[in-house]
């Protein structure tokens, strides 16, 4: 047995005579479900009809944990030329470099954390970042509804807010007429589904070996001895097919977690580390990286977790978990 893996089982070994969990409490990082969420703004134009609009490309993800509101924060990150207000002249010109300038600034950005709270009322104060502008902006979410599973094992939360912007103040300006027909300001309304995946009613993929064969082991009580094994038919791998994929990797590392096995779901994404570099992806390794970080969150690792987080944002900066996760490490 090498060092390392013996380190590893003598590491696993304490751990079931702990009289506590390896896993550390933390505020949970939700993705929002956009097929499920809402994000429309209005208009009011030549003062009189109002106009809508949406993002149809967005993501977010939020820091929440009911015992300490104070912990929570939100990574917002939409494509600007997604913008549809169901015209498509309207739409053409809201891309054009007089309003949005998609070409140069192709994404719209909002960082925020709970400024403050008040029962199931967050005021959220932030940085929003829209063309080559950026404001402090601060508005109220309201839990709408509270955290629930679903019929398929998701657990699930609502949040609803709305805030107003003066366009303005973003360079959102547009030619002399449109300047002066639109009005300034611009109501955003919000409904944010937020959702964290039941993983035991996730499958894999057809064809995966490596995920499932280590979550089977770990419920058996057989992890050491199939993870070193493993390690070395990893070493050896000659079939694609059974290389570890971003997918099933999530799975697997997703049910370890939420099975209370926290030190397994490292060493799974610890042998997965070179299939990872050679094979993934970067956005793929980003989230490779995201997982890494979380998990290490999840044992009480801050440190070290901060590290692979900050490199997962490195190698894609628009990855709002790894954001979200990056700022739910302790103080």
């Amino acid at each position: 047995m090498g060092m390392r893996s013996y380190l590893f089982a003598l590491g696993l070994l304490l751990g079931r005579l702990a009289p506590v969990s390896a896993q550390a409490r933390v505020a949970e990082v939700y993705t929002v479900d956009e097929a499920h969420s809402l994000l429309d703004f209005t208009t009011r134009l030549v003062g009189f009809n109002r106009v809508r609009g949406t993002f149809g490309t967005w993501k977010a993800d939020f820091v929440y944990d009911p015992a300490a509101p104070l912990s929570g924060y939100v990574s917002f990150i939409a494509e600007a030329a997604s913008i549809a207000t169901q015209v498509e002249e309207r739409d053409r010109d809201l891309k054009a470099a007089s309003f949005f300038d998609v070409a140069r600034f192709p994404l719209l950005r909002f960082e925020g954390h709970v400024a403050s709270a008040a029962g199931t009322t967050l005021q959220i104060e932030g940085k929003l970042t829209i063309r080559d502008s950026v404001r402090t902006v601060r508005f109220p979410l309201e839990l709408t509804t509270p955290e629930a599973t679903d019929p398929f094992g998701n657990r699930r939360l609502v949040f609803a807010g709305k805030v107003t912007l003066n366009r303005r103040d973003f360079g959102v300006v547009g030619p002399k007429f449109w300047n002066l027909a639109i009005s300034d300001s611009v109501s955003i309304e919000m409904e944010l589904a937020g959702r964290i995946w039941g993983y035991t009613s996730l499958g894999f993929r057809r064809g995966a070996y490596y995920g499932p064969g280590l979550v089977a082991a770990a419920d058996s009580g057989r992890f050491s001895e199939v993870s070193r094994r493993m390690e070395r038919e990893l070493a050896a791998e000659q079939d694609s097919i059974r290389i570890p994929s971003p997918g099933e990797t999530d799975v697997a590392v997703g049910r370890l977690v939420q099975a209370g096995k926290p030190r397994e779901a490292l060493r799974v994404l610890e042998l997965f580390d070179g299939a990872v570099e050679r094979r993934w992806t970067t956005p793929a390794r980003s989230l490779y990286q995201t997982r890494l970080g979380e998990v290490l969150i999840r044992l009480g690792r801050g440190e070290e977790a901060k590290s692979h987080l900050d490199k997962a944002i490195a190698l894609d900066s628009s990855n709002t978990n790894a954001r979200a996760w990056r700022a739910s490490v302790p103080k």
